[in-house]
């Protein structure tokens, strides 16, 4: 991107220009933020110091209810930290389904490894805590989320957005807060009336 006197352009990976345009906000994670927005942008350095953790995310679909007496349920000492009937949601009831997600440190520590050997790992895990076999599992994904949530240090306070009137720049999104939709909404809000009272 290039700030020239008519405004902000943004260049595509094909050397396309766009723009002018008044203003920039990134909502990318932190860390692609960082890459995107301009060293002089006066928060560069804030957002910089941000550290985000991953999580993997495990779909399964089973043409049968496994009748656990939960929807969700948070879990200890495993690789897995969540697993939730996804199935017992409102309007998801086209057949029975689980959503399984990893502790952020356990992703993390596994964000490269071969994402065959992270799948069929989660799935014995799976297995092993619902005391079941889901081996008819008629569909099975993972997701790698590279950056899942946000490791507020001690010597950190939490941002709802960053805006540098100077510059027209800016950035939100749930890790601004905590990697959560909600979050992701509060952040976007919270910038939209800044930028009302700044325009």
């Amino acid at each position: 991107m290039s700030q020239e006197p008519i405004g902000w352009f943004l260049i595509d990976s094909n050397n396309g220009r766009h723009g002018p345009f008044d203003w920039v906000i990134s909502s990318a994670p932190a860390p692609q933020t960082a890459k995107l927005l301009p060293s002089h942008f006066k928060h560069h350095d804030d957002i910089s110091a941000i550290k985000m953790q991953g999580c993997y995310s495990l779909m399964i679909g089973l043409p049968d209810d496994l009748n656990v007496k939960w929807d969700a349920v948070k879990v200890k000492n495993s690789p897995i930290e969540w697993m939730a009937v996804n199935s017992s949601k409102p309007l998801c009831d086209t057949g029975y389904s689980l959503l399984i997600q990893t502790s952020n440190e356990w992703a993390q520590a596994h964000i490269d490894d071969d994402q065959d050997v992270v799948k069929e790992l989660l799935l014995t895990e799976t297995e092993t805590l619902l005391q079941n076999s889901i081996g008819n599992a008629d569909y099975i994904s993972l997701h790698r989320w590279r950056y899942a949530n946000t490791v507020i240090g001690s010597d950190q306070e939490s941002q709802m957005h960053f805006l540098d009137e100077i510059n027209n720049l800016a950035a939100c999104g749930d890790w601004c807060i905590k990697g959560s939709v909600e979050s992701a909404y509060l952040s976007a809000l919270s910038l939209a009336e800044a930028l009302k009272k700044h325009l």
